[in-house]
């Protein structure tokens, strides 16, 4: 699972939540935003956590 979007000069940026997936995993991915530049480039957290039941 991918986060998108585009900073202030329209540059894509991506930011991957959770590396893999498939039905029959759970999980959850927490995004904190911790900040931005003058550029419109977002500065973030990212925690997963997926298993397998």
């Amino acid at each position: 699972m991918k986060l998108q979007y585009k900073d202030s000069k329209g540059k894509q940026h991506t930011e991957y939540v959770i590396g893999y997936f498939e039905k029959g995993y759970s999980g959850e991915g927490k995004i904190t935003l911790e900040s931005i530049n003058k550029n419109g480039e977002i500065q973030m957290k990212v925690e997963d956590t997926t298993r397998l039941y």
